[in-house]
């Protein structure tokens, strides 16, 4: 069981392993993605689009430039502030903060096959009584 204090669930974050990484970029569906993915939150991945449910940029929405999976961190496209030499700097976001609103190409194209195969297991087969009738077919033939 992990420790209640608060340095020591940083160090435990700031330590995981790095096939554990993803967990710290994980975040919740929209309703309708909820709907069609049967899923309530996923890892966030590089090009989904992102809103913004908490902070000073409340309601904004972008894509996902990058991530920092090891400080958690997610980047925006279009969502930046200026510094004081007037360089434009990407804000980072927790990923908790967030909500998918759309996913990528790719990861929509998974979800459909999913759902495919999913259907496909879910119709009963026939297998055994076709065979049945196939057998007292020959037996009335003979």
């Amino acid at each position: 069981m992990m420790s209640k204090k608060p340095n020591k669930q940083r160090k435990a974050v700031y330590e995981m392993k790095l096939h554990l990484l993803s967990r710290n970029v994980k975040c919740i569906l929209s309703k309708p993605l909820r709907k069609s993915e049967k899923k309530r939150n996923t890892t966030v991945r590089t090009g989904d689009k992102v809103k913004i449910m908490r902070g000073s940029n409340k309601g904004k929405s972008g894509k996902v430039v990058s991530l920092n999976r090891k400080r958690g961190f997610v980047y925006i496209e279009n969502i930046s502030r200026k510094k004081a030499d007037g360089k434009e700097v990407q804000l980072p976001f927790r990923a908790s903060n967030l909500m998918i609103i759309e996913l990528t190409e790719k990861r929509a194209a998974g979800a459909e096959k999913k759902t495919k195969a999913a259907e496909k297991k879910e119709k009963p087969h026939d297998h055994d009584h076709d065979h049945e009738k196939d057998h007292k077919d020959e037996e009335t033939e003979e």
